[in-house]
């Protein structure tokens, strides 16, 4: 099974939304929506309805996927110019797990796939901190 169509699988199945329900959202028939996410032997999905099934389900999994098959690497626009504690923590805890994929990838614990997943969570949440970095105004001077 190729790693889209496991992202396709899950982004169809692994929603708050019933396959029927999604697949009237999406305006297509539940049958086809099962053919698409079906790993063993997927129909083609129209591009056009990528979108829309990512946008449904909140789950970008496939555009991080195509993103990252191209040597690019998605990133959200920040939606604020300040990150809270919470935020900084989740790119702590994402460069954590990048170092410690690396450890295990060359102690030859983990395969590539989940080691490459792990450095593509990692490159993201830099990059969106790069992102809010950019987009902030000049910083503050504070007098000692």
């Amino acid at each position: 099974m190729s790693t889209l169509a496991k992202k396709v699988y899950l982004t169809v199945h692994k929603t708050n939304l019933s396959v029927e329900e999604l697949a009237d959202r999406l305006g297509c028939s539940a049958s086809l929506l099962y053919k698409a996410a079906n790993p063993d032997d997927p129909v083609d999905l129209k591009l056009g309805w990528l979108i829309p099934l990512m946008e449904v389900t909140r789950n970008h999994a496939i555009l991080h996927h195509l993103a990252n098959r191209l040597g690019y690497v998605a990133v959200r626009v920040p939606r604020s110019k300040k990150m809270k504690p919470a935020e900084i923590a989740e790119h702590q805890a994402a460069l954590v797990e990048h170092v410690t994929a690396l450890i295990r990838f060359t102690a030859g614990e983990i395969d590539k796939e989940e080691a490459l997943e792990k450095v593509n969570v990692a490159l993201t949440q830099v990059a969106g901190a790069r992102k809010m970095v950019e987009a902030s105004g000049p910083q503050e001077e504070f007098e000692f």
